[in-house]
């Protein structure tokens, strides 16, 4: 988004096309942004846990609250 006179990062989510990346890569977007100059949030805005299914090993987003 634009923010005044430069550009900032309001939202990241960890659920791209394709892979399926840890809630703990975080710190390496945030590196990524953090180099390039851009604003950012403290963590994932939307962060989506991931867990791969023992039978057919696809990757499934985990749905449950835990409670």
């Amino acid at each position: 988004m634009r923010e005044a006179d430069r550009w900032a990062v309001s939202e990241v989510s960890n659920q791209p096309n394709g892979y399926c990346p840890d809630i703990d890569s975080w710190s390496a977007v945030a590196r990524a942004l953090d180099d390039v100059g851009l604003e950012r949030p403290s963590g994932f805005t939307h962060e989506v846990v991931f867990r791969r299914c023992p039978g057919c090993e696809e990757h499934n987003i985990v749905r449950e609250d835990g409670g």
